[in-house]
């Protein structure tokens, strides 16, 4: 999203996160996305304080609550990007791995 600045669940080709996934390995029909970005941020607060921002966001919101907190997920995926300006890209895959197919699923 940095490099291609956008920000959103679906890319500028047209391509949604589901979409996307399998090119880097990952095959499941259910994933959810939660996605936060924080501009300019507090350059004194830690790591931990920022990680703790982009939770508490996705805790805030009825949505991305409800996707952090879904039962069946099993995987979880973080991926964090900081640009130069700065600005901080966090994105979370939420999924449910089927261990007896060695496979993620519903």
């Amino acid at each position: 999203m940095a490099v291609r600045d956008f920000y959103a669940h679906e890319n500028p080709d047209g391509e949604l996160h589901i979409s996307r996934l399998p090119k880097y390995g990952y095959h499941s029909r259910v994933v959810y996305e939660n996605l936060l970005t924080i501009e300019n941020p507090v350059t004194d607060l830690s790591v931990e304080e920022l990680a703790q921002m982009a939770v508490d966001g996705w805790l805030d919101s009825p949505a991305h609550r409800d996707a952090l907190l879904r039962e069946h997920n099993t995987e979880e995926g973080i991926g964090v990007y900081v640009t130069a300006e700065p600005r901080i890209y966090w994105t979370a895959e939420l999924s449910k791995y089927d261990v007896d197919r060695q496979t993620p699923t519903q």
